[in-house]
């Protein structure tokens, strides 16, 4: 019956906001996952649940495994909101250290330099797993993430790294005259090596 209570809860509209922010009020917090998958659906025609659930997603009781889920919602919903992108971005840059590498994922769903530039400066964070969601995101984006290519360009310098390869993928995706300048620059066996082996073993994505 899933699909059909979120095919009904997308046709109601605007109707449907009120139930669906009551759910993920609800104790203890069920179907996050669900919930999450319906204001994807709608998108920012649900923006006005954004302030809602930045203030859910606070809430201190609520744990990783389900906060993943509300920002998820989050970027879904506002991602044509400054304020909402400046949220997403202060998650990447000062948030839990579990919800740092959602925060990148989710960060993909934005369409602004800002994004950009903020995705260009976790590819040196201190967490491997941001730095890589980071590279891979920026391959996601193609030609729109060529302010990042000298940070990527960096990052591709640390050779015999995991990050070095996706970093180099990221530059191929941008494709632009530059971006491809800086992967003919160096060795083409910089980032052939498989696995992660620039520390923190740990990582969030199951």
């Amino acid at each position: 019956k899933r699909e059909e209570i979120k095919v009904a809860l997308i046709l109601m509209g605007d109707s449907a906001l009120p139930a669906i922010a009551d759910a993920f009020r609800a104790t203890p917090l069920k179907h996050t996952d669900f919930l999450a998958g319906v204001l994807c659906e709608r998108g920012p025609a649900a923006a006005s649940l954004s302030p809602q659930l930045i203030r859910l997603f606070r809430n201190p009781a609520v744990t990783p495994s389900v906060k993943h889920h509300f920002l998820s919602s989050i970027a879904c919903i506002g991602n044509r909101s400054p304020e909402v992108e400046a949220f997403m971005i202060s998650q990447l840059k000062e948030g839990d250290d579990s919800m740092r590498p959602w925060a990148v994922r989710f960060l993909g769903r934005f369409d602004s330099q800002n994004v950009v530039l903020a995705l260009a400066g976790a590819l040196s964070d201190s967490k491997r797993t941001v730095r890589e969601a980071a590279a891979e995101v920026l391959e996601e984006m193609g030609p729109k993430a060529a302010p990042a290519v000298p940070a990527l360009a960096k990052a591709m310098d640390q050779k015999g790294t995991y990050l070095s390869m996706l970093a180099g993928n990221a530059l191929k995706a941008i494709g632009t005259p530059e971006a491809l300048a800086e992967v003919k620059k160096r060795d083409s066996s910089s980032g052939s090596v498989e696995g992660n082996k620039d520390g923190d073993a740990t990582d969030v994505f199951h």
